[in-house]
């Protein structure tokens, strides 16, 4: 009886203390709820059209010794929307217009293999505005995208692993945090420091070897990707708005097995890479 008590004397203190924590995490969300966001909403309620460019190393290296690199343009749509209780939404869109690889399997030699078709991505954050003082602010977020599986562009194009393109991508899940600086009504600051998992959804099959009776264990080029973005918006002239960042990522966490598996066979990972991108678009209310 005795024991049975005790039990639930824990069981009454931890919904106490989860009662207590919610009541005190929905009271400080409230706070800000009659806090004026005019000016991060003059930046943050946004229609933007961008180009990105973005150059990365893989983790194998060319007979000069220098690392195999990639290069991507991309295309992108990003639609920013800040509530008036502080709710914040982000929308991106892109597809690639152009893509490049220094590293290239089976086809005797190390020129670029070109254009992709299947580099497209889908992200979307979601957060909330912690305003410090007017033009201050930190923004923790929670993300969700489909991304494409850079690792595949050199199995795809190779003759030695074979892929069902459709399935050619990374699931997205992570989180960050945002520090937003507005500092007049024609100029924004922002850091962005992401950190994702992106979860491989590619089938491999390497039984397309010279010896078909080899088998492997599953495959993944799943990894986890930190990147860092330093912005810039800026409010000329009514809702003109034009944006410009850079950034830079690094993606680890990999499988050893699966990666060794992948550079015996001529296919490489990503491991880092740097890029920039300048857009323009309008503000709404």
């Amino acid at each position: 009886m005795l024991s049975v008590i005790k039990i639930n004397e824990e069981l009454g203190f931890d919904m106490k203390k989860t009662l207590l924590s919610t009541i005190l995490a929905s009271a400080a969300v409230l706070s800000y709820a009659d806090f004026d966001y005019t000016n991060f909403q003059r930046f943050d309620n946004q229609i933007g059209f961008g180009m990105n460019y973005q150059n990365g190393n893989f983790n194998t290296s060319q007979s000069n010794g220098n690392a195999n690199q990639f290069s991507i343009t991309t295309l992108n749509l990003e639609v920013e929307k800040l509530f008036d209780i502080g709710l914040w939404l982000d929308f991106n869109a892109g597809v690639a217009q152009t893509y490049t690889q220094t590293t290239s399997p089976n086809n005797g030699g190390g020129s670029p293999l070109g254009s992709y078709p299947y580099l497209q991505t889908l992200n979307a954050k979601v957060g909330y505005n912690f305003p410090i003082t007017d033009s201050f602010a930190l923004v923790p977020y929670i993300t969700l995208g489909k991304n494409a599986n850079l690792t595949m562009f050199n199995s795809v194009a190779g003759g030695y692993t074979k892929v069902n393109v459709t399935n050619d991508f990374f699931y997205t899940l992570g989180g960050g945090l945002r520090v937003e600086l507005p500092i007049n009504k024609y100029i924004d600051v922002y850091l962005d420091q992401l950190v994702a998992a992106n979860m491989d959804q590619t089938n491999y099959n390497l039984n397309a070897l010279s010896d078909p009776s080899y088998i492997v264990s599953p495959i993944s080029a799943s990894n986890t990707q930190w990147t860092t973005t330093l912005g810039i918006k800026l409010n000329p002239w009514q809702k003109l708005q034009l944006g410009a960042n850079v950034f830079y990522t690094n993606y680890s966490g990999y499988s050893q097995q699966s990666v060794a598996i992948l550079n015996n066979n001529i296919t490489s990972v990503p491991s880092t890479a740097f890029g920039f991108q300048m857009s323009a678009g309008f503000t709404f209310q």
